[in-house]
């Protein structure tokens, strides 16, 4: 049986993922990022790199179209997510570790820099090993992604979710949208000049008529029931998935632990 509850609620943002306790939490990142930092410059400035002061990820969200299309704010965004947006406009470059000549060296694009040996993987292989590689730590984060995406494709593949999907189709259908299924407007609305032409989107890039596609999609997601179905048959997957790797899941919530104690020790010490 499916939670009732969840289907009448139809909100992935208030439902808490079972899968979710097995993944790093914002503020455990944020330690790992400053520890991934230290670790970084301490490698690069044997090559004479001025230290970075800050460390800024990609930002990340593993629900965004999970379900397809669902979060309201697509009335404005449209099909391109929030995250694609705050890249696009701060600039890709803007997220990565060391740019120019230390990129390379950060990489280990090249044997060696300044007279100085360049290891194999470069800092970035320095910062995997001092950062990840705690001694009798398996890490297992691949590991949990696949989990995330078997739930996700056993409920995509239920009976009463498989109803419901061709439901939001013929829904679509009737308000003049024709898509083979509920990801091809992702790739559909992504090509010029469909959002236009410009090196970096932005808000403006994105046409009425894909602003008009975003609100249809996700209406029928809640009319044809279809979001709270797939939300609850998604959440139950994920509980009967944990119970079956239960013990492998245990281990590597330990090994969370322990590779972020040993990111604290690295702060401190840094």
């Amino acid at each position: 049986m499916l939670d009732a509850g969840i289907i009448a609620q139809a909100d992935p943002r208030t439902v808490p993922q079972p899968l979710a306790a097995y993944t790093f939490n914002a503020a455990q990142r944020d330690v790992l990022d400053r520890a991934t930092l230290i670790t970084a410059n301490r490698c690069m400035e044997q090559y004479g790199f001025a230290p970075q002061r800050t460390w800024r990820r990609p930002p990340i969200n593993e629900l965004w179209a999970r379900y397809g299309l669902w979060d309201p704010t697509s009335a404005t965004t449209g099909y391109l997510s929030p995250e694609e947006l705050e890249i696009s406009s701060a600039g890709m470059a803007s997220y990565l570790p060391f740019v120019g000549e230390a990129q390379v060296v950060y990489f280990g694009q090249v044997p060696q820099y300044g007279g100085v040996e360049v290891p194999p993987g470069g800092c970035q292989a320095q910062v995997n090993a001092a950062v990840w590689e705690v001694e009798g730590v398996t890490d297992l984060r691949g590991f949990v992604s696949e989990l995330y995406e078997e739930a996700r494709e056993r409920s995509r593949q239920d009976p009463r979710v498989q109803s419901l999907l061709e439901a939001w189709r013929t829904c679509m259908n009737e308000k003049g949208w024709d898509y083979e299924d509920v990801w091809s407007p992702f790739e559909y609305w992504s090509q010029p000049p469909r959002r236009g032409t410009e090196r970096h989107v932005t808000l403006a890039s994105i046409s009425a008529d894909e602003k008009a596609s975003a609100k249809d999609d996700v209406a029928c997601k809640h009319s044809t029931g279809l979001l709270g179905t797939w939300l609850a048959a998604d959440i139950a997957y994920q509980q009967l998935i944990v119970e079956r790797e239960s013990q492998r899941l245990a281990e590597w919530s330990e090994d969370m632990a322990a590779i972020l104690a040993n990111a604290n020790e690295i702060i401190a010490n840094g």
